[in-house]
């Protein structure tokens, strides 16, 4: 979400709540963000990676392991949003066509 420039949008999910799982997300900013994205909700689910949400107080210190299991985990996430481009872009489509229906453009779908 910051890498595509809306960085605002981050920043208030983050202050908002921000361990959301992503496949909680019904409405709203985020979900609009998702629909125009280029990934489907299920895609950006894989993306993100797990973390325990329920755990009272200040985050963990980062583990020393920590920066290469999430290397790994975002190369085989690559792997898997490879594999399942030609699904996934079907999902998007049927997902956009209500916008489309609705009067949404193309500069607005697309951006």
């Amino acid at each position: 979400m910051q890498q595509s420039g809306h960085t605002a949008l981050a920043s208030q999910i983050a202050k908002a709540d921000n361990h959301v799982y992503i496949e909680r997300i019904k409405e709203g900013p985020a979900l609009e963000w998702i629909l125009l994205s280029g990934l489907t909700q299920e895609e950006c689910t894989v993306i993100q990676p797990s973390y325990n949400w329920e755990r009272p107080g200040p985050p963990l210190p980062i583990q020393p392991t920590e920066p290469a299991q999430l290397r790994q985990h975002f190369a085989a996430v690559h792997e898997t949003l490879l594999s399942a481009t030609k699904a996934s872009l079907e999902t998007a489509v049927k997902r956009l066509e209500p916008l489309i229906a609705n009067g949404a453009t193309i500069d607005r779908v697309a951006r």
